[in-house]
């Protein structure tokens, strides 16, 4: 109903022409890379934490409180975050503090804005384009690199990875008679956590073997072609409860790859490896017959924490805002008072609307965006169409724009993209502005400001 109010509108318009807790080794540092030629030297890549939706990302670093920070030499020349084997460009944002007071001690995105450390933030759209419910989040880390990382590195595809999830796959009679014949011991589980190559040759495999009394064992290798070429073994001592990792109740995860990356010949695997306390990060390369550890490593602690509520969330992952302020004091128009006592009037977490009328008709929609943990982003979207004997007769039409900071509520200039639309509506978190031609174009909150979809 209310679109079609709004394209009437549109219709007359065009008639009338009318116009780091974490481990993460986060020190840059250029490495000279020289095949046959001398390359240009590149940061080393670091993890970062996303915030829920991927907008922004944290490269954590812990700060003393009596000296001022200070950005260490090459962080702005980060370029890209690598998820899900893509480049996605960012740019350096500056430092962020954090709140000690809030900080549930959780690397986190719902603790993302207590945490402390340097920001980035998408220069387009988001990681997560489209969750599902208000569960579906960032739960991974990113990869954080620089132009001439993303120049010379060649991402190889994860073939076992499908709409962002890894399907695990079962290893053949003859490869686990090949690890039974090297270790000499029965197996009790084994898989392939990723398969790569142009002909799907390489595979990362995780096996568990039977204990021999209280000697557990758990091998990471890379398969080639069927044959075993490289491993990294894990010995531990077998407790039911916890014996690679904190409750893993005895049984071995192994390392499960989210990037595997061939640069200038040389091969590496980004892996992860996650139990129910922490996220360990944690690059490998070849070293003859063994994996070893590469340079590039974090920890995430995230055990789960009591004080979280889903349900006290927006759809970024922070505090809701508060609507019923707003609604105190945003500027009135005809009947606002009247409409709070239809069943059309709803007040949601980070949203207010209305609609009135038919033939006089009225709609009002108003919306919150996170900006940061003091600072929401409103937009007011109001349009108004009075039709007799099915001809409009008038109509009024306004996209205002707020900032609702330590709960104050002040107006502030319409950002440039938006001010030449007079007729907008809301379609779920998009705003979609209407020129006079009826021509629809949507925008999409990025962290800082509402930007255009392509």
């Amino acid at each position: 109903m209310k679109k079609c109010f709004i394209l009437a509108a549109v219709l007359v318009l065009a008639l009338c022409g009318c116009g780091n807790r974490n481990n993460n080794n986060n020190q840059p540092e250029e490495t000279a890379q020289t095949v046959g030629q001398e390359a240009a030297a590149a940061l080393q890549p670091v993890y970062v934490l996303s915030d829920k939706l991927g907008t922004r990302f944290l490269l954590q670093e812990h700060f003393n409180d009596a000296v001022e920070p200070q950005p260490k030499a090459g962080l702005e020349n980060y370029k890209y975050v690598i998820y899900d084997d893509k480049y996605y460009p960012v740019s350096f944002k500056g430092v962020q503090l954090g709140n000690r007071e809030k900080d549930s001690g959780r690397d986190t995105y719902y603790n993302f804005d207590n945490l402390s450390g340097w920001v980035y933030a998408m220069e387009q759209g988001r990681l997560l384009e489209n969750p599902e419910d208000e569960y579906d989040a960032i739960w991974g880390a990113a990869l954080l690199v620089d132009e001439n990382y993303k120049n010379s590195a060649k991402i190889l595809e994860l073939k076992n990875r499908e709409n962002g999830a890894t399907k695990i796959v079962a290893l053949s009679q003859e490869l686990n008679k090949a690890f039974v014949n090297k270790y000499g011991r029965k197996i009790v589980s084994s898989c392939a956590s990723a398969v790569f190559g142009d002909n799907s040759e390489f595979q990362l495999v995780n096996v568990q073997f039977e204990n021999k009394g209280d000697d557990a064992l758990g091998v990471s290798a890379l398969v080639e072609n069927g044959e075993i070429k490289a491993v990294k073994e894990f010995p531990a001592k077998y407790d039911e409860m916890s014996t690679w990792r904190v409750d893993d109740e005895g049984e071995f995860y192994g390392l499960w790859a989210h990037l595997v990356v061939l640069e200038n010949g040389v091969l590496t695997l980004y892996t992860s490896n996650s139990g129910e306390e922490s996220a360990n990060y944690q690059s490998y390369v070849l070293e003859g017959d063994k994996l070893v550890e590469g340079d590039i490593s974090a920890s995430y602690y995230h055990f789960p924490d009591d004080s979280f509520d889903m349900e006290g969330q927006d759809d970024t992952g922070t505090a809701q805002c508060d609507m019923q302020q707003i609604w105190k004091q945003i500027e009135k128009m005809p009947l606002d008072e009247e409409a709070e006592n239809e069943s059309s009037f709803s007040i949601e977490p980070n949203r207010i609307s209305y609609e009135l009328g038919v033939y006089q008709h009225r709609d009002r929609e108003i919306m919150s965006f996170y900006e940061d943990p003091a600072t929401f982003r409103v937009f007011d979207v109001y349009n108004y169409v009075n039709i007799y004997d099915d001809e409009i007769q008038s109509e009024s039409h306004q996209i205002k724009e707020y900032l609702f900071r330590d709960g104050k509520l002040t107006g502030c200039e319409l950002q440039n993209e938006l001010v030449n639309y007079k007729i907008a509506y809301f379609s779920d978190n998009d705003l979609v502005v209407v020129d006079e031609q009826g021509q629809e174009t949507s925008f999409f909150w990025n962290g800082e400001r509402m930007e255009k979809r392509d």
